[in-house]
């Protein structure tokens, strides 16, 4: 995802646009306790939580361009 999707333009423009975003690799330090608080059991995972730190979508897997701007849409709430 790395190569093929955080580096399409129209994903990282929107999501740099619409969210904070954070990479955390939940197998090292401080990335354990995350992957514990939030439930994490598969990777990659990603969380999108509001401005409370409530979350508002997940998606489990490997996910296209389309998927992860459609989740991010859902949990912008347009």
């Amino acid at each position: 995802m790395d190569k093929d999707v955080f580096t399409d333009g129209r994903v990282s423009d929107f999501f740099n646009q619409s969210f904070l975003n954070l990479k955390v690799n939940a197998e090292k330090g401080e990335g354990i306790a995350l992957a514990k608080k939030f439930n994490v059991g598969a990777y990659p995972t990603m969380i999108f939580l509001n401005g409370k730190g409530v979350e508002k979508e997940r998606i489990v897997g490997m996910a296209t361009a389309a998927n992860l701007q459609k989740a991010g849409k859902k949990a912008k709430g347009s």
